[in-house]
């Protein structure tokens, strides 16, 4: 498969190479001919004129599943149909806030929602760990996905095998399908060694084995890397960094370079073997930490290009210090370099007593949101967590669907092109209330509705028809599997 690394300019509908005048009044016409996406042209062609049309902004709005401990999937549900069903209400939820992406932890520690070569069966499927659940988990959770137009990325913690609540408990027993040998054992978590090269080659397998064998739209790390500081009293590495470690000149040097190649020998194997899934990452929002607590060089992936989109946990309130929301909005997006930058949402913390005033009413996340806006880089929002969208804490997700996310968003292509442009529609009509067309089947459909300079999405489909409801003026768009859009339709008019 031939495929291209992704561009800095980013996406957009291209102009249509020639407007047919019947359906409308020539000035609307000739008022759509001159329309451009607010994002950067893509492709290197002369960028269209300026126009007094504005198109939606590309917005990848996600939300992260966490399902170590079963936090929001399955919840000690282990009856099959029932987990499902949970499952599903879950999509479905997402769907109805215009919600276009989940991160479903599959395999929060070194454990696998999959039949894994490298690990056995999570405990958290059946109860049972190893224990077989009767159906494949995770062909189940992309193809349901899949089926609401949802993308599914599949959210990994590279290194975690277990945890414990103090240095006297024990841990649990280590799954079989793993060596001793490339075991690490700290004060309060067990993780694979981060200084063993075959480790490093363990971790991009288990990627391999993933994207080769599963439809998953991406894979994503969280923020654990080397343990954080509160797990350990010494990383007792001393003995590795003698081994591997010559070519660096102080311990931490060596333990970054140990992260790197982890990070770098995914992406590789994404690029190798299947280069249309996305690599993103969610660092915590405080960099300083993650490169000298966690040893995670962030900005040094960015640079070269080994990550596509990073979505720092900005999960402290608005405000003026160094660690509030704006501060740490707008580091991101200044130093994000080659990556695509995504706010991540403390969404569980509206309602906690414990989270501060701030978090005690949903004006702070439309705060956040209006800053996270007037940042051009930012292409979007993932919300943690998935339960909450349940729990609805002070009527939160009514303000997150009423308010912010009032329509569906096209995501922005983010990854590598490893398909054709997408081809526009074709004999666009209205048929009483029906707005039809024709267009190749692997495609989606962008509805857009413009009105008052504003063209908004109003529906993406796969069908190839779309039910009005308002009056007004129409156009119409295609969306391929790489999130690239089609040049736009001509105009049309339902009076």
């Amino acid at each position: 498969m031939t495929w291209m690394r992704k561009k800095r300019m980013r996406n957009k509908p291209k102009l249509p190479k020639r407007f047919r005048y019947g359906f409308v009044f020539i000035s609307i016409a000739l008022m759509m001919a001159a329309c451009s996406h607010e994002d950067d042209n893509d492709g290197g062609e002369t960028p269209p004129p300026s126009s007094s049309v504005t198109f939606a902004r590309k917005e990848m709005r996600g939300v992260w599943m966490a399902t170590v401990w079963e936090l929001d999937w399955p919840q000690s549900v282990y009856d099959r149909e029932a987990q499902k069903k949970q499952y599903t209400d879950y999509l479905d939820t997402f769907v109805a806030c215009n919600v276009n992406t989940v991160f479903v932890q599959i395999r929060p520690t070194a454990d696998a929602f999959y039949d894994s070569p490298y690990e056995s069966w999570s405990k958290s499927i059946t109860g049972v760990a190893g224990k077989d659940p009767g159906y494949d988990v995770l062909e189940f959770m992309i193809r349901e996905a899949h089926e609401r137009d949802l993308e599914f990325h599949a959210w990994i913690n590279p290194y975690r095998i277990a945890t414990k609540a103090s240095a006297l408990d024990s841990f649990s027993d280590l799954d079989p399908k793993i060596d001793p040998g490339l075991i690490k054992d700290y004060d309060l978590i067990r993780m694979y060694n981060p200084a063993l090269p075959e480790v490093h080659d363990r971790i991009a397998d288990i990627v391999k084995d993933i994207i080769t064998g599963y439809d998953v739209d991406g894979i994503h790390f969280d923020d654990y890397f080397y343990p954080d500081p509160d797990s350990y009293t010494s990383l007792d590495d001393a003995t590795e960094y003698a081994i591997y470690g010559a070519e660096y000149l102080t311990i931490e040097a060596f333990r970054r370079a140990n992260v790197d190649k982890v990070v770098k020998k995914v992406f590789d194997v994404i690029v190798k073997e299947k280069p249309e899934v996305v690599f993103s990452i969610s660092p915590t929002a405080n960099n300083d930490y993650n490169y000298n607590s966690l040893y995670a060089d962030v900005t040094h992936w960015c640079k070269e290009g080994w990550v596509d989109v990073i979505i720092p946990q900005l999960y402290s309130a608005t405000g003026t210090s160094a660690s509030s929301f704006n501060t740490r909005v707008g580091w991101w997006a200044q130093y994000c370099y080659d990556a695509v930058p995504v706010a991540g949402y403390a969404l569980y913390k509206f309602g906690d007593a414990s989270a501060g005033t701030s978090f005690q009413s949903t004006n702070e996340l439309l705060a956040q949101f209006r800053l996270a806006d007037a940042q051009p880089k930012i292409r979007g929002s993932v919300m943690y967590r998935a339960k909450n969208f349940h729990d609805n804490n002070l009527g939160i997700i009514d303000v997150l669907k009423q308010e912010i996310y009032t329509s569906p968003a096209v995501r922005p292509f983010v990854g590598r092109k490893t398909l054709p442009d997408p081809s526009p529609v074709s004999n666009m009509e209205i048929s009483g209330d029906k707005l039809k067309w024709d267009r190749e089947d692997n495609l989606r459909t962008v509805v857009y509705k413009v009105e008052d300079g504003q063209a908004n999405v109003t529906a993406i489909t796969s069908d190839k028809e779309y039910m009005l409801t308002t009056k007004g003026v129409y156009c119409l768009t295609t969306v391929n599997k790489n999130n690239l859009e089609s040049e736009v339709s001509e105009v049309i008019l339902w009076n």
